[in-house]
């Protein structure tokens, strides 16, 4: 399972993405994911490895950045900062971002883990969220003995809203304070 997320300087979050294992057309993309109880509040797609691609990257596009800028960018000009990941460059993705207005800066290599604000600040806190719900639903069968089955794809889907809802606006400002990519002023 992949997932994307990525949060504003002002503390606001795009909805998340989350990419399963699976055919990008198949049973699970076109009859389990788009009747999700959470799908609208995840992007859901599939992908056969569950690795970001150009097609999730531009579904992402639409479903997440786009909808997000409509509602606060206010006309103001757009930059998304992206690591060097090869779908995150590409000819296709690039030309979308231009037309939406969406100016595309790359993040050095080797860079990332020290000017990103998600893997600065965020994706740890967000992540001992989704584990933590998973010990839990882990402690459930565990104390029923025999095999612990996999979680479903349901159980993911609730474990990364609830995790992500969680993640409060300080902690994406705090996130971007520590990057040189901050605009706040000093305090």
């Amino acid at each position: 399972m992949g997932r994307q997320s990525i949060k504003n300087g002002d503390g606001s979050k795009l909805k998340p993405m989350i990419i399963f294992k699976g055919e990008p057309r198949g049973t699970i993309a076109t009859r389990e994911l788009p009747v999700s109880q959470f799908a609208s509040q995840l992007a859901l797609c599939c992908q056969p490895a569950a690795w970001q691609d150009n097609e999730n990257m531009l579904t992402w596009i639409d479903e997440c950045l786009v909808p997000h800028i409509q509602q606060r960018a206010d006309g103001a000009p757009v930059v998304l900062f992206l690591d060097h990941f090869r779908c995150h460059y590409s000819d296709i993705v690039k030309a979308k971002l231009n037309n939406i207005g969406v100016q595309l800066k790359l993040i050095p290599k080797g860079c990332t883990s020290v000017v990103q604000p998600i893997d600065v600040g965020v994706n740890k806190p967000f992540k001992d969220r989704i584990k933590s719900y998973w010990w839990e639903w882990m402690i459930g069968f565990g104390e029923n003995g025999g095999n612990i089955p996999i979680p479903s794809r349901e159980d993911v889907q609730h474990w990364v809203v609830e995790a992500w809802n969680s993640i409060g606006s300080q902690i994406i400002q705090n996130a971007w304070r520590k990057t040189d990519l901050s605009y706040f002023p000093e305090e």
